[in-house]
């Protein structure tokens, strides 16, 4: 990618004007296939979306008393009540030059629509009725209650209203259909209203209510802003002209959604574009360029533009609110073009640049895409438009940003050092008070993580106007359309079955209020019924006017009416009502009657259609309430605050899926970029300690999560991700090569939180509570992340990485860490129950001690070997060439170099006693195995407990005596102590070698790492001492086989230690290093390990070498891991492969040197590259070399033979000459 990269450069070097025609002619496609989105503002689509989900979301979409508008003409004093109607006629006509914004106006009330509701509750009157109203029937139609309602009626008549009631009374005298009008009591108007004056007024007639229509939703401000502004004109120019007599006022979500908008628009202008005015100060002053912060723009455009072109082609529509939000933070991707501006300004090197910003540029781009793509698994459109559009647009924008800003910023020869390059120049993971900051804030977090609360009422992120709150507080105060009731909404795709269901509805309702558990409700469920209802309805008519009670009615009015001198036939509309046979009432006769208001209960769009009511509860029974109606079928309950608790409660557990979903992917991720798992676990860390910090301060300064506040996570998540990889590709690089250029990767991180914190954060000092959670939540999340990357992080990469190789160990991976750590446990616990079992074997039981002490040893000795079988990729192999019986107790005399050599003796199938140091006899966990056992204290001396040693020879025991003493650093034998030849000429006993291979290199002193490899134990011929050696002096004895025992160990060596032999060891020592860098030394070793193999026994074990070569060290490496005394000082021509080959750990633990000018005396000369003969010949005159090795050099032999060397060995791709 980066070869590709630095060719693209130098391509659009060549035919510039050809690459900026072809980017102008992209982004112009861009920008026109950007204009065909279209756009969706429907508010609820940011709900969460399931199958009840869905049907809840169209259910508000459809619900009717949401978006209208609420106009309250309230009197101030009770001597402009009559005023009142007045201003509310005023504001009828005055609003007409606005009737294209609405469909209607309700709250005005005629004669004619009086007329009209009666005359058809009296026409349809058994459907008005229930079983109640039949009791009350049943009293009316007795001769004496007959008799005093057609007197009343007669009164009614003669007085001065009887003109009015003439008609109401001549079809109902015996007011029937009151009982049906009563009905209508439980529809919101006329339930919590009265009608004064042609209007509809409060009970007290203070207040005159009207509700507006629109024709647009209520989210939509871009067209109610135009209506909303003529409405405050009219409020204005009505209230002054009546002098605050009357007040007229507003409520309605068109007025709150315009209400943000412009607090949104107005914080953003006065917070954002101020910041973004000082943020291009600021990197002008950084970068000495006028034009830089429209350059480091310029990605962040193409990235956005083609993003929109990529939605706009393969989406009908996008949220537009996905858009603002993505905006925003697509401004953070300017992170990128500060990246390569940053590294291009310290090094003015094309190629250095992108070899340092290419991988951890696509690296933090691809996981933080991957981050917000993950957004698509939250079931909310907004949420998933989102996802999509700034996952597109983060990459996009990066590739832009490595194609374009090379050409754009060409930085100085030499920069102005600023600020900020002394601020990236501090060592923040040396201060202490940050540190102890940083770790303060990790440990509370742990504790106060869960203690962090989520809002869910979003309506506290809404900006309420003053004004708003005053009309929301007096219309709450009115009746049950306030803003506190509940929606109980009927739904279904017919009519008759949504008719059928809301007629169940209210019959539960209905039982519900008379037990108490809710207060009131507003229902038409009562009177618009279904076929099925209306015809129960009738037949409980039909029964209850049967022909007798029909006969004794009519009588008893017409003798009644005749009393009172009215006609004879004055009332026959009772006998019309009575003998009336009644047909079905369809939807459309409802909707007619316009008192009914049954536009505000029913709803139908695309065959989904809807019925309503309104419950009021208090707060106690709310729960309750909703937990009981939401068990029906197809039934939605709406409750504001409820709803949003539910929906935004399902979003946050959205959102901890998707936290776990984004760290597998981006894990993923940064495992594929990094090719290790250990660099792609330590690189999460600084995340996660990023989140835990942010929740310690959210928790210390009393903050609450959010929607857009948990939305915002992501942002920080993709933020953390960028300076974690960024600050591990820095100090992958020191640790390749020892370059410290983490200060270049810290001024990136730093203007990196600068333009975040002046886009995002100043957004603190807005005044829109969404906006302020945002920025709070935001702020504290980037400080977080920086402060960890940058105190905290360093030091735990350094103790992961580089602490081993400082102390000359070699790096490990994780898989040999967890193998080694399982072996040690399986030991100890196995040495500690060992320790107990042990405890009741030997000192309860009643056998002989001798007995159980040998059944004892030998069950520690299968332990001991067990434990050799636990670690995955170690092989054991033992050898026994002399048929070794072990049938007479010896001397068993092994080499020492490992901790696993006592494990080895386990192999060894004969009774042993085993001699152990102080630590070991009193260890808590195997110490007292090791003493029940009857292992051997060394601390007890051999000299003086020999009568006791014997006596346990005696008993058929060999001993185990290490000759050396103590371990060996490496695979060299050390001196041998003469204790165990004592022993053996004193008491004639044979002496049996010990071979043990291996365990050096598996297990070295002084580390605990288990390493792959053989384990090899070669059992030696046994030696009779008093036999073979009886004329030798103890002295001459233990030199005599000390050096028998290493000339056969060393041909052991010769024998199992192939080419491949170190491979493991050469390529830990890269472990962790660039991956180019890995790469190229798994190369070096496959192609020099053959040839080493064959030179290295011509090189003497303790040879003084210079090397001239252009690698990484590998010959160096091999060199000195065969034989730990040789003294390598190398000449590497490359300074970068030298500065490599000088971080390998092998530096801290061999003789290895690398010098610029060679000036010491050696004994060997190796060749390894192609070196020119003048400087051969200069070394040559320098130094006096015992012998030079060529190696796949093109250097000609007779060049050598005139400074006295001859040919001694030639091979296809060696030669060796020495000195004559």
């Amino acid at each position: 990618m980066i070869n590709y990269l630095i060719k693209t450069y130098k391509s659009i070097q060549k035919n510039s004007l050809l690459f900026v025609t072809l980017l102008i002619l992209f982004l112009s496609s861009c920008f026109f296939f950007a204009l065909r989105i279209n756009f969706s503002e429907d508010i609820t689509q940011i709900l969460p979306k399931g199958e009840q989900n869905n049907k809840t979301s169209k259910v508000l979409q459809q619900l009717n008393f949401a978006d209208k508008i609420t106009v309250m003409v309230k009197s101030t004093t009770s001597s402009s009540l009559d005023k009142a109607a007045e201003v509310a006629e005023l504001f009828l006509d005055t609003i007409k030059r606005d009737s294209i914004y609405y469909s209607e106006v309700q709250g005005k009330v005629d004669m004619n629509q009086i007329d009209q509701t009666f005359s058809f509750v009296h026409q349809n009157l058994p459907y008005f009725l229930n079983r109640e109203d039949y009791k009350k029937l049943s009293k009316k139609i007795e001769k004496d209650e007959i008799d005093k309602q057609i007197k009343n009626s007669y009164k009614t008549l003669i007085s001065p209203t009887g003109i009015v009631a003439r008609e109401f009374i001549l079809n109902d005298p015996l007011g029937f259909t009151s009982l049906g009008l009563n009905k209508l009591k439980s529809i919101g108007v006329s339930k919590d209203f009265i009608i004064n004056n042609g209007f509809l007024s409060s009970n007290d007639s203070s207040t005159i209510m009207l509700f507006i229509t629109p024709n647009f939703s209520g989210t939509d401000t871009k067209k109610s802003e135009v209506f909303v502004d003529h409405l405050y004109a009219y409020q204005k120019s009505l209230n002054e002209q009546y002098k605050g007599a009357i007040e007229i006022s507003y409520f309605g979500s068109p007025f709150i959604a315009l209400a943000n908008a412009r607090q949104i628009k107005s914080d953003i202008q006065s917070t954002v574009l101020f910041s973004l005015s000082i943020l291009f100060l600021i990197l002008i002053l950084f970068y000495r360029r006028i034009l830089i912060p429209i350059t480091l723009f310029v990605p962040v455009i193409c990235g956005g533009l083609f993003a929109l072109a990529i939605v706009s082609l393969t989406t009908e529509a996008i949220s537009a609110i996905s858009i603002s939000i993505g905006a925003v933070l697509l401004g953070i991707t300017i992170d990128y073009s500060l990246h390569i501006a940053t590294h291009y300004r310290e090094k003015s090197d094309i190629a250095s640049v992108y070899k340092s910003v290419t991988k951890p540029i696509l690296t933090s781009s691809i996981t933080t895409s991957i981050a917000f793509l993950c957004l698509t698994f939250v079931n909310s459109k907004v949420l998933q438009d989102l996802g999509i559009f700034a996952s597109i647009s983060i990459v996009s924008t990066a590739i832009f940003a490595l194609l374009i800003i090379p050409h754009l910023y060409k930085p100085k020869q030499r920069p102005n050092v600023t600020i900020i390059d002394n601020l990236a120049e501090h060592k923040f993971h040396k201060n202490k008070v940050l540190l102890s900051i940083a770790i303060i804030a990790i440990l509370f977090g742990i504790f106060s993580y869960d203690k962090v609360e989520f809002n869910n009422n979003i309506a506290d992120l809404n900006f309420v106007p003053d004004e708003m709150q005053a009309s929301e507080k007096q219309l709450e105060s009115l009746g049950s359309i306030g803003a506190k009731s509940i929606y109980v909404t009927a739904y279904s795709d017919t009519l008759e079955s949504v008719l059928n269901r809301n007629n169940q509805l209210e019959e539960k309702l209905h039982q519900l209020e008379k037990e108490g558990v809710i207060e009131d409700y507003t229902s038409i469920g009562e009177f618009v019924l279904s076929k099925e209802k209306q015809k129960e309805k009738l037949r409980l008519w039909n029964h209850f006017w049967n022909d007798q009670k029909i006969d004794s009615t009519i009588k008893y009015v017409n003798l009644a009416a005749k009393k009172l001198g009215f006609k004879e036939d004055a009332f026959s509309q009772v006998d019309t009502m009575l003998n009336k046979k009644y047909q079905h009432i369809h939807l459309r006769d409802y909707q007619e009657i316009k008192t009914l208001f049954l536009d505000e209960f029913y709803s139908e769009k695309n065959e989904f259609k809807t019925l309503s009511t309104i419950v009021k509860t208090d707060s106690i029974s709310r729960a309750n309430v909703l937990q009981t109606l939401a068990k029906e079928e197809n039934i939605v309950v709406i409750d504001r605050k409820h709803l949003n608790e539910q929906f935004l409660g399902e979003i946050k557990d959205d959102f901890k899926r998707l936290m776990n979903y984004s760290f597998i992917a981006v894990f993923i991720i940064l495992l594929f970029f990094f090719r290790r798992i250990e660099l792609a676990l330590v690189s999460i860390i600084p995340i996660v300690l990023t989140g835990i910090a942010t929740t310690t301060f959210i928790y210390l300064f009393g903050l609450e999560l959010n929607i857009f506040s948990t939305i915002v996570t992501t942002l920080i998540l993709g933020l953390g991700i960028d300076f974690s990889i960024f600050m591990t590709t820095g100090l992958q690089n020191k640790y390749t090569n020892g370059q410290n250029n983490l200060k270049t990767y810290r001024i990136s991180i730093l203007l990196a939180v600068l333009t975040t914190v002046l886009s995002i954060g100043v957004l603190i000092f807005a005044k829109h509570p969404a906006l302020k959670s945002i920025s709070l939540i935001s702020l504290f999340g980037i400080i977080s992340a920086m402060l960890i990357t940058f105190s905290i992080y360093p030091i735990i990469f350094s103790f992961i990485f580089e602490s081993r190789p400082k102390q000359g160990k070699s790096p490990v991976s994780l898989r040999l860490f967890i193998s080694a750590v399982l072996s040690h446990l399986y030991y100890g616990l196995g040495g500690l129950l060992f320790s107990l079992i042990g405890i009741v074997f030997i000192k309860l039981l009643p056998f002989n001690m001798e007995f159980k002490q040998r059944l004892f040893r030998k069950k520690i000795s299968r332990l001991l070997k067990s434990v050799m079988y636990t670690n995955y990729g170690l092989k054991n192999m033992v050898y026994n060439p002399h048929h070794e019986a072990f049938d007479k107790p010896a001397i068993i005399l092994p080499n020492h170099t490992s901790f696993l050599d006592t494990l080895s003796i386990g192999f060894i199938n004969t009774p042993f006693i085993f001699f152990v140091n102080n630590w070991v006899y009193n260890s808590p966990i195997f110490g007292k195995a090791v003493q029940l056992a009857g292992y051997f204290p060394i601390t007890k001396g051999l000299e003086s407990n020999e009568e006791e040693l014997i006596e346990m020879v005696r008993k058929g025991n060999s001993l185990v005596i290490f000759p050396e003493g103590t371990r060996s650093l490496t695979n060299d034998i050390n001196r041998f102590h003469k204790g165990a030849f004592l022993l053996a000429q004193k008491y004639d006993l044979d002496i049996v070698p010990l071979y043990i291979h291996g365990n050096a290199d598996l297990l070295p002193k002084g580390d605990f790492i288990i390493f792959d490899g053989k384990h090899t134990i070669e059992i030696g011929e046994r030696i009779s001492v008093n036999q073979e050696y009886k004329n030798l002096t103890l002295r001459e004895l233990t030199k005599t086989i000390s050096k028998k025992f290493k000339s056969k160990f060393k041909t052991i060596r010769y024998k199992l230690e192939d080419e491949d032999y170190f491979a493991q060891k050469v390529k830990l020592s890269f472990l962790y290093k660039r991956n180019e860098i890995v790469k190229k030394a798994k190369l070096e070793f496959e192609l020099n390990k053959k040839t080493y193999h064959q030179v290295n026994p011509h090189i003497k074990p303790d040879a003084k070498i210079l090397r001239i070569g252009d690698d990484l060290g590998i010959w160096d490496i091999m060199l000195t891991l065969q034989e730990a005394k040789r003294k390598v000082f190398t000449f590497i021509e490359n300074i970068e492969n030298q500065q490599i080959a000088e971080q390998n750990y092998l530096i801290n633990k061999r003789k290895i040197n690398y010098n610029r000018d060679p000036h010491s005396a050696y004994e060997t000369l190796l060749i390894t590259t192609n070196v020119n003969s003048e400087k051969i010949e200069a070394l040559l005159n320098k130094h006096e070399f015992e012998q030079v090795i060529i190696v796949s050099s093109s250097i000609y032999q007779t060049d050598l033979l005139k400074f006295g060397f001859q040919l001694e060995i030639e091979e296809n791709n060696y030669s060796i000459l020495k000195k004559i």
